[in-house]
């Protein structure tokens, strides 16, 4: 394939046009599936469940799932959460997607302050590509499809690392710092902590200790305003801090400090541990399409780094990304905040005019890229055979666009390759190929059986523990481990249909026919467990002659 030196310019810069574009482009490419992608288990469902009974009770406080208090994460993505809640409905068959509002909305408006922040590196052309090359990037794709804290935290910090390099660039140029910057870095420290804790401080912590490493000069400090940080912090984190802690009796910091931060810097948390290289392994799936781009933007800013922009980028990027690396506990989307960094480093390096880049760069960024696409193709062509639904035209579709994406990657059409690649994860596989794969999805197919039987009384699940099954079927669904507990709330509480997975079926079957019922089986659910990684059945009974009126 032809390795092209530079990308020629999106669309001519004029006005708000190319950013209304980048809008519509970013909406377009985040979209499929937002509405249509089942609760997922687990980190989602907790988070839009404790959403939803905080807007119900109207207790912005205690933090609760269920009646568990869930202390992990700050409120800020609850508070916006319960916000959008409203949007639902009332009734526990209301949707995901006004709890999925914040976080499509922070990756806009991180797409956006991306593109904004490229601008000011390079120029307005540069900066919206910038933009666009983290709205094509699968991994923020899926977090703006998710009920989650990621993607409004990515909003945080890059408005965060914006004001930094303001600052930065005026302490080169010997410039005093604009007190504008100032502020709004520290006001988007404060946002960020509100919504994920020390993550965004550790992002721009690290910036400043490798920038004061190179460049020998520690003042970089001074140019923040530590001063204006203990204001701000104090004004917009403090108060909440104390607030939430108190009503939580002291457990709010010794959970989220002590049982969620520093176990996961300390072991593999949730069985989520994974060796030091591990997210370098995955950037082919994770960072697609934009990979084809990184490793010659990644060597063009190495040998620029005495420039300021670069230097900027590398500090940003290299440092953060490490840090994931060596830390025991890994999931995909530890990364996401060095991905504008990484985007915008591929916008200045393939500007008109910048030096060219080696063709083995281009050619191993090509390379990565095209195992990115068989791999994705390959999801779209085996998930459907695997599940035993067969699904043609999602195959084909995907085929084509692929085909046609690396035809005109070969004609040097850069730019449109990489969207029209895009569309595959976004539109095809999360758009039209998952939110009909029910074989993924048992708690929803159970949601539907009990609506198919007309049950309203609340459901019993033994052995099947998901926070999506809450989610689907209310708050006051119980959920046990053993069979014959739940044999025993069914012959206590008569009406309620019982959930019961296969391993506690016979156990469920004997407790029920020693209590002196029998129970009737009503449906069965096949699934694949996503998260226990093997078959799955679930049975739905009831117990005759003892149902509610």
């Amino acid at each position: 394939m032809k390795p092209a030196m530079s990308v020629p310019p999106l669309f001519p810069l004029r006005r708000c046009g190319p950013w209304l574009l980048l809008l519509l482009a970013g909406l377009a490419l985040l979209l499929p599936g937002f509405a249509t992608l089942p609760p997922t288990d687990r980190d989602e469902s907790r988070f839009a469940q404790a959403s939803r009974q905080m807007h119900e009770d109207g207790d912005y406080l205690h933090i609760r799932f269920q009646d568990r208090l869930r202390l992990k994460k700050p409120p800020g993505i609850y508070w916006l959460q319960s916000a959008t809640a409203g949007l639902a409905g009332s009734g526990w068959a209301n949707p995901i997607w006004p709890y999925r509002l914040p976080s499509l909305l922070g990756a806009l408006a991180a797409v956006l302050a991306t593109a904004a922040l490229g601008a000011r590196m390079g120029d307005g052309r540069a900066g919206v590509w910038a933009g666009a090359l983290l709205a094509m990037t699968v991994l923020l794709g899926v977090e703006a499809r998710l009920a989650k804290t990621d993607a409004v935290l990515l909003a945080g910090v890059v408005a965060a690392q914006a004001a930094l390099w303001s600052l930065y660039r005026s302490h080169r140029e010997a410039r005093p710092p604009s007190l504008a910057a100032v502020h709004g870095f520290w006001i988007a420290q404060a946002a960020a902590i509100l919504v994920k804790g020390p993550i965004a401080p550790l992002v721009s912590g690290l910036t400043l200790l490798v920038l004061g490493v190179v460049d020998r000069d520690g003042r970089i400090w001074r140019a923040v305003g530590p001063r204006w940080g203990l204001f701000w912090l104090a004004l917009l984190v403090l108060p909440w801090l104390l607030a939430l802690n108190s009503a939580t009796d002291g457990a709010f910091l010794a959970e989220s400090l002590g049982r969620d931060l520093l176990a996961k810097v300390g072991s593999g948390q949730e069985s989520h541990g994974a060796p030091p290289g591990t997210y370098l392994m995955l950037a082919p799936l994770s960072l697609w399409p934009t990979i084809l781009l990184l490793p010659p933007a990644l060597l063009w800013a190495w040998r620029q780094r005495a420039q300021a922009a670069p230097r900027f980028l590398l500090a940003w990027a290299l440092p953060v990304w490490l840090m994931f690396e060596l830390i025991p506990t890994k999931l995909p989307h530890y990364i996401l905040p060095t991905l504008p960094a990484l985007c915008l480093m591929a916008a200045l390096a393939t500007r008109p005019g910048e030096a060219a880049t080696p063709r083995w760069a281009w050619r191993f960024g090509v390379g990565l890229w095209a195992l990115g696409a068989l791999v994705w193709l390959g999801v779209v062509g085996i998930l459907p055979a695997w599940l035993q639904t067969l699904d043609g035209v999602t195959l084909a579709l995907a085929g084509g666009l692929l085909g046609a994406a690396a035809l005109l990657l070969y004609w040097g059409r850069t730019r449109t390759a990489l969207g029209l690649g895009a569309l595959v994860p976004a539109g095809v596989i999360m758009g039209l190929l998952l939110p009909h794969l029910d074989g993924l999805w048992p708690s929803r197919e159970v949601a539907r059986q009990l609506e198919r039987l007309g049950v309203s009384t609340p459901l019993i699940a033994a052995g099947y523990t998901e926070p999506s099954l809450v989610f689907w079927t209310g708050r006051e669904t119980t959920l046990v481990s053993e069979g014959r507990q739940a044999a025993q709330l069914a012959l206590a509480t008569p009406g309620r249909p019982v959930l019961v997975n296969a391993r506690t079926e016979a156990d469920f079957l004997a407790a029920v026919a020693a209590g002196g019922a029998k129970a009737e089986r009503q449906a069965e659910i096949r699934a694949y467990d996503l998260n226990g990684g093997g078959p799955l059945r679930l049975t739905l009974y009831q117990l005759p002659g003892r149902e509610a009126p």
